[in-house]
């Protein structure tokens, strides 16, 4: 879970995600996150969007930081692999939330050059 003690970048995070989706329990492990609108801390987030059963992701939080890290299925391109993480805010969980999952709606909207 999300310390004050951890000191993961989000580049550690993501390569993590990236080589666990390349294991033979990649898919048990995806099933095991949170998504869009349907599960876990992801339940009532990105409700009505082109999110919804496409991200699967782990949260974190406490006073100051919002983590978001996971895996974005967008059509037309392939699986995203991303890692959000802000520290020593003094904004309030909700506008955090709302930053983030607004990040993470500009990458639903991805296609190739």
């Amino acid at each position: 879970g999300l310390s004050r003690h951890n000191l993961a970048s989000p580049f550690a995070i993501a390569q993590t995600l990236r080589l666990m989706a390349q294991t033979p329990l990649a898919q048990v492990y995806r099933e095991s996150l949170a998504t869009a609108e349907v599960s876990g801390t992801l339940g009532d987030r990105f409700r009505d969007t082109a999110a919804v059963g496409k991200l699967q992701a782990k949260t974190g939080t406490l006073s100051g930081v919002s983590a978001l890290s996971g895996y974005l299925d967008i059509p037309n391109y392939q699986t995203l692999v991303f890692s959000i993480l802000v520290n020593q805010s003094d904004q309030s969980v909700t506008t955090l939330y709302r930053a983030i999952d607004e990040i993470v709606l500009l990458l639903t909207r991805l296609g190739y050059c």
